[in-house]
């Protein structure tokens, strides 16, 4: 199923991605959670700006096939962060 959403809902993800996190300031030096992140298109595109980004999602095959992708700020997980603070965080993102 990642395939399958990776080849047909991120490139539609991909439209808006960068607009989105130009218009929450997304930029070097900040800290965004993407929650329900998928295959990470805007992970991605948050990371290449510079920020430094945790992913989470449910469903480990996204995690998995996210974590193909990676950069050096994006880390991803499949579970709740639970020792995260508002303060921790500059924004957060969630489809």
């Amino acid at each position: 199923m990642p395939s399958a959403y990776d080849t047909m809902a991120a490139p539609f993800t991909a439209l808006f991605a960068h607009d989105a996190l130009r218009l929450a300031n997304v930029g070097a030096g900040q800290r965004v959670l993407d929650v329900g992140t998928g295959t990470g298109v805007l992970s991605l595109a948050a990371a290449t700006l510079g920020a430094e980004v945790l992913a989470t999602d449910v469903s480990q095959g996204m995690i998995d096939c996210l974590e193909g992708k990676t950069r050096p700020t994006c880390r991803c997980t499949g579970r709740r962060p639970r020792s995260l603070r508002p303060a921790q965080v500059n924004g957060g993102v969630s489809r």
